[in-house]
């Protein structure tokens, strides 16, 4: 599965149980975990930039039948979505 089909897949769950403001908590709590964990990387690599952050992250490891990685996958790559650095 793709980033982009992981995310299909649990939008589409979520909604399938009525659990659309769920999901949204979750993906919030994620992005303010992407702001943490961008923080630290700038501090160790204050040369690279968001995109190469974003890049590195979108290349974890997707080979995943678990549904409950999956899920987990799902709102990661969400969050990462809408996740903006503060700089």
């Amino acid at each position: 599965m793709t980033p982009e089909q992981i995310k299909i897949k649990v939008k589409e769950a979520y909604e399938n149980v009525e659990s659309g403001e769920f999901l949204q908590m979750k993906v919030k709590e994620a992005v303010e975990q992407h702001r943490q964990n961008y923080r630290k990387y700038k501090a160790i690599h204050p040369d690279k930039n968001f995109d190469s952050w974003k890049e590195q992250n979108e290349d974890i490891n997707i080979n995943s039948t678990n549904n409950h990685e999956i899920m987990a996958m799902g709102i990661f790559f969400l969050a990462l979505d809408e996740f903006k650095p503060d700089d």
